[in-house]
């Protein structure tokens, strides 16, 4: 513990170079949610891991209970305010906040802080709950059914996940927010707050807020708990890994080509090596061949390719449920593909001719329809993408042709698409 000696002795020491000045003693003992008598002893007491950690536990504890009081009229939460905070909320959040918990981690290690934030309980999470109606009775057995939420996204080897909510209302926006990634995005859209608010206070009422704008059922009651309850239960719901990266890029559907064909063979490259499987080649009723791309406004790959005769390229979230599916040979490898015209079913395709065809359609594009040949070119993923997919490229038999799926990280729900 030597590296002590570079910090003052006393906390109160350090909260003077934090904030710069004498904060007077009242404003520490509100931060603090203690009796002046209390704050002294505190403020006068050597800076361990223990003490440290128990003043920004009472910080939080005392935010919860203002923040219980004041709902739903918290405008000191709106971002204008947050600049130039009240002194005491200055205090909880920063002094107290996130600066303290920095303090621990460099001198004692941020597994301490780390344990301690796992441990955190919060003493209001109950409060979302309905009422024991009788001391000898469970609960939770007249906790009506559409208050209850099973977490889609657990293991089948693992436990259920289960939640527990006060009110249907809070439920099912629960519900909502964990079902689908453009809607976990709000949660994760909010964690900065959670770096200097463990207990997701400040998170609470920035769900709110989002959800006032963004949620289309009926809102939870405008309570604390209510909202707290879902701040609460999305920092331990399990979802997919890369759901905590963000959202996915807006897809929108453009037709890009018409190919005058009712037979598209298949060429596959990663770069290194083209490969052509005759069972992969796409056969259509009639001609032409409309092309849309399913793609974003971005440099990303398109999400997926839809080929049909007819004029409308329908809906993809639809043709994902398409049971006429397969997968396209070694596509776990594919990087780029060329859809070949070919009238003739035994006639063998030229590679070394694709192959420059591709180079010159994709230089500086992901997609493109050579003029000349016919050929339409397209990458699956590019080397600098945020949002690639490996699985294999998913072929689905649709109304008049077929949708070619490169990203599976995309379900094509309306959250996911541009509206317009």
């Amino acid at each position: 513990m030597s590296n002590l000696i570079l910090f003052p002795t006393t906390i109160r020491e350090w909260v003077l170079q934090k904030t710069g000045r004498d904060v007077p003693l009242h404003h520490l003992a509100r931060a603090l949610g203690v009796s002046r008598e209390r704050a002294t002893a505190l403020l006068d007491a050597a800076p361990t891991a223990e003490s440290l950690l128990e003043l920004n536990h009472l910080a939080q504890l005392h935010l919860l209970a203002l923040t219980d009081r004041a709902w739903p009229h918290c405008s000191w939460f709106e971002w204008e305010y947050r600049e130039k905070p009240h002194p005491v909320l200055d205090l909880i959040w920063n002094v107290f906040g996130q600066d303290l918990l920095r303090l621990v981690e460099q001198v004692y290690g941020d597994e301490i802080v780390t344990e301690y934030w796992n441990a955190l309980e919060s003493p209001i999470d109950d409060l979302n709950l309905p009422p024991e109606t009788d001391e000898d009775d469970d609960p939770f057995d007249f906790i009506p059914e559409d208050q209850w939420v099973e977490n889609p996204h657990t293991e089948e080897d693992e436990e259920q996940q289960v939640f527990i909510f006060g009110s249907p209302h809070t439920a099912a926006c629960f519900r909502w927010l964990i079902a689908d990634r453009q809607h976990y995005t709000i949660y994760v859209d909010n964690l900065t707050s959670y770096l200097h608010d463990p207990l997701g206070v400040q998170l609470a009422y920035d769900l709110r807020h989002t959800l006032q704008e963004e949620y289309w059922a009926t809102l939870p009651p405008d309570t604390f708990p209510a909202y707290h309850a879902i701040a609460r239960a999305l920092q331990s719901a399990i979802v997919p890994e890369e759901w905590r990266v963000g959202s996915l890029p807006l897809l929108s559907i453009r037709k890009v080509a018409s190919l005058p064909t009712q037979r598209l063979e298949i060429v596959q490259t990663d770069q290194e090596d083209l490969w052509w499987v005759k069972g992969d080649v796409l056969e259509f009723q009639s001609s032409p061949v409309n092309v849309f791309v399913v793609d974003s406004n971005t440099e990303e790959a398109p999400a997926a390719l839809i080929l049909t005769t007819h004029p409308d390229p329908g809906n993809p979230e639809q043709h994902c449920q398409s049971f006429n599916l397969r997968t396209l040979t070694n596509s776990t490898e594919t990087l780029f593909l060329a859809l070949v015209p070919g009238a003739e079913a035994e006639k063998e395709i030229d590679l070394a001719a694709v192959e420059d065809v591709m180079i010159e359609v994709l230089d500086g594009e992901t997609y493109g329809l050579h003029q000349e040949s016919g050929i339409f070119c397209a990458c699956r993923d590019t080397p600098w993408s945020q949002y690639g997919d490996d699985r294999p490229i998913s072929v689905y038999k649709i109304t008049g042709g077929y949708m070619l799926q490169f990203n599976h990280h995309y379900r094509f729900t309306p959250s996911e698409m541009e509206v317009g």
